[in-house]
């Protein structure tokens, strides 16, 4: 009988210099500290021009958001506020002595968007800030476990 232990950690698998990045333990995935980096920058990334180009579609409404916000039961010019936070949040995901902020943030206006929707019965439109409050949880995990210099952020 084969222990499956001895085959999880096989030298390959858990070599550092090992091409294999990604591998499974006891119900885990295990990244190496570059695989983290590289995941960690594309979910930054993905998720900074989203909310970028959501910031500025709100700075620059058109007549159907302006009537959404109005079922809601929401001023314009606090489209206007929502708008420059959800700018000012996709830009600090890339600055690391402010992506903790930007990240809680970020999280408050998506948890916003989903009560909004939940109570204007709108819940085919709560896929996108769900999906956003999980790529802001990944980022904020995975900035927590990877200890790189603010220097070596972005480079992959």
């Amino acid at each position: 009988m084969t222990n499956p232990a001895a085959a999880i950690s096989s030298p390959r698998m858990g070599d550092p210099d090992s091409k294999i990045n990604v591998y499974f333990r006891r119900n885990e995935v295990v990244m190496n500290e570059r695989t983290q980096r590289i995941v960690r920058v594309v979910i930054m990334v993905l998720t900074g021009l989203l909310m970028v180009s959501s910031g500025v579609m709100k700075l620059m409404p058109n007549a159907a958001m302006i009537d959404s916000y109005a079922r809601w039961d929401v001023s314009i010019e606090f489209m206007y506020f929502i708008g420059i936070a959800e700018l000012l949040g996709g830009i600090g995901i890339f600055i690391p002595k402010l992506r903790k902020f930007a990240i809680s943030g970020l999280m408050i206006i998506m948890w916003g968007a989903v009560f909004s929707h939940i109570k204007a019965d709108e819940f085919q439109a709560l896929t996108s800030p769900i999906m956003v409050i999980v790529m802001l949880v990944l980022i904020w995990v995975l900035s927590s476990k990877t200890k790189s210099a603010p220097s070596e952020d972005l480079n992959v």
